[in-house]
């Protein structure tokens, strides 16, 4: 009987322990593999570094762009898989590697729990539409829905997706459909993805769900609408990039979007 007792409280005070150790907030702890291009890692040229790096926490020292200030505020591990001029596809002629379907999406870490990925302006860029300063060499076409290679946009969405989900099936993975793509296709091509592979997208374009950002491509949108949000979330007049406000801006409704993933 004792002997009975004795376990009954062992199990009560693991059971109190570990109802203890989750406080209701979802993302603390967890680790974040944060996939982009420069909208992720942040391009601050034209400011002064103390204007764009995180003062305290965690991630203090590294820049205020919406990844860091999400896992700082949750205490998350990010694994930074963003880099400018980053593109989703692999352009078949040339030497261009920069490109998260050159292997790099193979790289996740085994242990991860969200993964998102935020791809599309500079594969746009590589298809002739806009440019940022970044390398374009090598040509990206759209594609089809239907593609399984890495050299067109819709390709490597389909390579990447089809691996993602096989070898982390209970990763909560998303898409962060692109802002300042130039054209509507590309955002299209993102929801259509997302669709077709059962994963949840935020439109960074703006929808009943999400507010516009600089850049945002939505012939809903009135274009002086679209022009006041550029003005005011550009880091300068000649970098056409988010800036600081703006990260911190959409930080707040891409972790509310992360929470229910």
């Amino acid at each position: 009987m004792k002997r009975f007792y004795f376990l009954l409280i062992l199990s009560a005070l693991f059971v109190s322990g570990h109802a203890q150790s989750y406080d209701g907030n979802i993302l603390k702890g967890k680790k974040w593999a944060v996939c982009g291009d420069s909208f992720s890692s942040g391009d601050f040229k034209g400011l002064n570094e103390d204007d764009y790096k995180i003062k305290e926490g965690k991630y203090a020292g590294k820049k205020a762009v919406y990844g860091y200030l999400i896992g700082n505020r949750n205490d998350m591990d990010i694994q930074d898989l963003t880099r400018g001029g980053r593109t989703m596809a692999t352009p078949k002629e040339g030497n261009f590697t920069n490109a998260f379907s050159n292997g790099l999406y193979k790289t996740i870490d085994a242990d991860v729990d969200y993964i998102t990925l935020y791809f599309g302006i500079n594969d746009s860029h590589h298809a002739g539409i806009g440019k940022d300063g970044e390398v374009t060499n090598g040509y990206i076409p759209l594609g089809t829905i239907e593609d399984t290679t890495i050299d067109t946009f819709y390709g490597a969405w389909n390579v990447v997706m089809a691996y993602l989900i096989e070898h982390y099936p209970f990763a909560h993975i998303g898409i962060i459909v692109s802002n300042g793509c130039g054209v509507p296709a590309y955002p299209e091509a993102e929801i259509a993805i997302a669709k077709k592979y059962g994963v949840p997208y935020i439109n960074l374009n703006g929808d009943e769900r999400t507010p516009a950002m600089i850049r945002a491509v939505n012939p809903d949108i009135d274009p002086e609408i679209i022009k006041i949000r550029d003005n005011a979330m550009r880091v300068t007049e000649k970098n056409r990039h988010p800036n600081v406000k703006a990260h911190a801006y959409e930080a707040d409704f891409i972790e509310s979007w992360l929470r229910g993933i």
